[in-house]
C-alpha cells in the first residue's frame, strides 16, 4: 500500500508540472498576440491622425495626389514646317571642252576662288601651231585682197574677182578666230567665284572632253526648295521670313526669306514648292543637306494647356477636368504643338481647371487631393 501511494503521488506531480508548463506557454502566446495588436492599433491610429487633405481635394487618405493649372488663352505664332535641302546659288560641274594631257592643275580642294581664276590646263602646242598657220593665212588673203583692189580701181580686174578675193579674207580672219578660241579652252577658268570640291584627275592624265575635273559651288547664299501642303497657300507670300535649323549645328538658327512659290500644286501630292534663300557668309552650310524649315505666317490666341496634361488617343486626345474633388474625362481636339504646351482646339473653355501631373492612377470620377 505504502508502495503504491508514492506511485501515485508521482504521477500527480508529473500532471501538476505538465499543466505548469503548458499555463507558461499559452500566457507567453497571449502576451505576444497583445503586443502585437498594441503596435498595429499604434500604426492604425497614426495613419488615421496624418495630416488633412489641402483644400479643395477630397480628404480620403487615399485619394491620387495630382497638380492642376488653369486653362487660359494664349497669343501662338501659326508656323508652317516642312524639310528642305539645301543647294548652292550656283553650281556647276567643271569640265574641260577639249581632249589632250593635262599639264596643270592649279587648285586645292575646298579653295575659295574668284571669277576667272585658272583652274587648270591642257597642253596646248597642237592649238599654237593652228592659230600661227591662221594669222600667216589672214596675211596672205590680205595682201591678195589689196592687190585686187588695186586692179579693180584701174578696171584690170573684174568685180567678182575682187569679190572672190575679200571672202577669202574675211574666211581666214574666222580661222584666226577659231584657232585662238581652241586656245584659250586649254586653259580651264572659274566662270563665277566659288568654292571648289574634289580633284578627280590629276597632272599628266589623259583626259577626254566632259570628264569631270572638280565641282564649282558659289555658297555665300545657299537655297532651300520644300513643299507644303495646298491648304497654306494662300498664307505664304514672297520676302516672308524662313528660319532653318539642321542637327549638323545644334542650337544655331539660320534666317532668310521666300524667294519663289510656284505657281502649281502637285496633282498626286497635293502640296506645292517653295524655294527660300538663306545668307550663308560663312559657308557653313554645304549644298545637299536636310534642314528643318520653319514659316511664321499669323498670330492668334488659343487655349493651351501643359504636353504632360493631354492623353494621346486615336483622332485626338483626352484630359481630365477638376470637377468639385473629383475629376471627368474630357476627349479634346488637338491643334499646334510647341516645346511643352499644345493647343486646344475643341473640347475646353477658358477657365476650365484639368490635371497637369499625377494621371497615372486617375479614372474618370476619381476623387483626387490637389498638391
Amino acid at each position: 500500500m505504502t508502495l503504491g501511494r508514492a506511485t501515485g503521488t508521482l504521477k500527480a506531480l508529473s500532471c501538476r508540472k505538465g499543466i505548469l508548463r503548458f499555463m507558461t506557454r499559452m500566457g507567453q502566446v497571449l502576451l505576444s498576440l497583445l503586443m502585437v495588436a498594441a503596435v498595429g492599433g499604434g500604426m492604425v491610429g497614426w495613419n488615421t491622425v496624418g495630416p488633412a487633405a489641402p483644400p479643395g481635394g477630397s480628404k480620403a487618405p487615399g485619394a491620387p495626389l495630382v497638380q492642376v493649372v488653369s486653362v487660359a488663352r494664349q497669343p501662338v505664332q501659326d508656323l508652317i514646317e516642312a524639310v528642305g535641302t539645301t543647294r548652292a546659288q550656283a553650281a556647276i560641274d567643271i569640265r574641260p571642252l577639249g581632249s589632250g594631257r593635262l599639264v596643270e592643275v592649279a587648285f586645292s580642294p575646298g579653295a575659295a576662288v574668284a571669277a576667272g581664276a585658272v583652274l587648270a590646263r591642257l597642253d596646248d602646242e597642237t592649238e599654237r601651231a593652228d592659230l600661227r598657220e591662221a594669222e600667216a593665212t589672214v596675211v596672205q588673203a590680205t595682201q591678195a585682197l589689196d592687190r585686187a583692189r588695186r586692179l579693180r580701181a584701174t578696171q584690170a580686174l573684174a568685180q567678182v574677182s575682187l569679190d572672190d578675193a575679200q571672202a577669202r579674207a574675211q574666211a581666214a580672219q574666222a580661222g584666226v578666230e577659231r584657232a585662238r578660241k581652241a586656245l584659250a579652252e586649254r586653259v580651264i577658268r572659274a566662270p563665277f567665284a566659288g568654292v571648289v570640291g574634289f580633284r578627280e584627275l590629276d597632272e599628266g592624265a589623259r583626259v577626254s572632253a566632259g570628264d569631270l575635273l572638280t565641282t564649282l559651288d558659289d555658297l555665300s547664299v545657299v537655297e532651300i526648295t520644300f513643299a507644303v501642303p495646298e491648304r497654306h497657300y494662300g498664307l505664304l507670300r514672297v520676302d516672308q521670313r524662313v528660319e532653318a535649323t539642321t542637327p549638323a549645328f545644334p542650337g544655331r538658327v539660320f534666317a532668310g526669306t521666300v524667294m519663289h512659290i510656284d505657281t502649281r500644286v502637285g496633282e498626286t501630292s497635293r502640296a506645292f514648292r517653295v524655294r527660300a534663300s538663306l545668307p550663308n557668309p560663312e559657308r557653313l552650310l554645304p549644298a545637299g543637306l536636310s534642314v528643318n524649315v520653319s514659316v511664321e505666317v499669323a498670330a492668334r490666341e488659343a487655349l493651351m494647356v501643359p504636353e504632360g496634361a493631354v492623353i494621346a488617343e486615336a483622332g485626338g486626345g483626352a484630359v481630365y477636368v477638376l470637377d468639385g474633388d473629383r475629376v471627368r474625362r474630357r476627349s479634346v481636339r488637338l491643334g499646334l504643338r510647341r516645346a511643352e504646351t499644345v493647343e486646344i482646339v475643341e473640347g475646353l473653355s477658358a477657365g476650365d481647371t484639368v490635371v497637369a501631373q499625377g494621371l497615372q492612377r486617375l479614372r474618370d470620377g476619381s476623387a483626387v487631393r490637389l498638391r
